[in-house]
């Protein structure tokens, strides 16, 4: 079963990959120095991005889909052992100071403002 925040697109990227000198359906799926049976997912060893489905046919894999991050994201950080980015703080930056999502700030003589909204 996939990860809840790992989203798969298997129609644009499917492979199937046949157990070499075997025809027809198969019961068992060799990668990453393993056997798994039919209806096991796995990662590979050689790229922890690309996941696999053992199938009849072989193995259906494909390359981890990243969503969208967050239009207000003011930090980004990538982890060698994640995939897709992540947002770590989500708010505004206003003449060069960042603010966090919910912080108040002045602008000029309009009023106070608290990130997205009006405060007075």
């Amino acid at each position: 079963m996939p990860f809840p925040w790992v989203l798969l697109n298997l129609a644009l990227l499917l492979t199937l990959a046949s157990v070499p000198g075997k025809a027809g359906p198969v019961n068992t799926c060799d990668a990453n120095g393993s056997l798994y049976y039919v209806g096991e997912w796995y990662f590979l060893d050689s790229d922890h991005c690309t996941q696999c489905e053992c199938t009849a046919e072989g193995a259906a894999c494909a390359r981890t889909e990243c969503t969208a991050l967050p239009p207000a994201c003011i930090h980004v950080s990538h982890y060698p052992s994640d995939c897709c980015p992540r947002c770590e703080r989500v708010g505004c930056e206003h003449r060069g100071q960042v603010y966090e999502l919910g912080q108040h700030f002045q602008v000029g003589k309009a009023g106070t403002r608290v990130l997205g909204r009006e405060a007075g």
